[in-house]
């Protein structure tokens, strides 16, 4: 996943108490130090609480983040696609398009197999414009999803436009699967 500190991250929203506690109990721990006769108690209540804090950050809280800010989710959702749509003759191998993201995640997924358009505009319409030539109308395009609004109006009409994910598979990206 990518992590932005500006991003909101909903499915970890019931740990902000948490996080408190263990900042409230660091912070005493670290007054506790200053006194020579607590110093050693204090500094166990560090390491501990250290250890017991990257525990849960890394083995619940991260994982539990991942699809707030993860694309897995959403290429998971795209290769079920893609599986489901085999025997269909517009959509066997319908390629994927990240649509103005420059996230790295996309090219992880798709082993390099994804087209980027950081910006868009000519070069995505010329890429359309050659699918749809050689009978490929079926194009998937993984972006986030404050851009699907700005992505419809790019590709103007088109036969069925259809956002394959919703919030719950990751609440950053989304897949959209478009019929040209």
């Amino acid at each position: 996943m990518s992590y932005r500190y500006d991003r909101r991250w909903p499915s970890t929203e019931a740990f902000a108490p948490t996080i408190v506690v263990a900042a409230i109990a660091s912070a005493t721990a670290c007054l506790a130090l200053a006194a020579r006769r607590y110093r050693a108690r204090a500094a166990m209540v560090l390491a501990t609480g250290a250890a017991l804090f990257s525990a849960l950050l890394l083995d619940v809280y991260l994982v539990r983040a991942a699809p707030d800010g993860g694309q897995r989710g959403v290429f998971e959702a795209y290769y079920r696609s893609l599986a489901s749509e085999r025997g269909g003759p517009r959509a066997n191998g319908a390629p994927i398009v990240a649509y103005q993201l420059n996230w790295k995640g996309e090219n992880f997924y798709t082993g390099n197999n994804v087209a980027i358009f950081i910006s868009s505009g000519t070069p995505l319409r010329s890429y359309l414009d050659a699918r749809k030539k050689r009978g490929e109308d079926v194009v998937y395009f993984v972006t986030e999803r404050g851009r699907v609004s700005g992505l419809r109006a790019e590709l103007g009409v088109v036969r069925t436009f259809t956002e394959v994910t919703d919030r719950a598979v990751s609440h950053e990206f989304t897949l959209v699967r478009a019929e040209l």
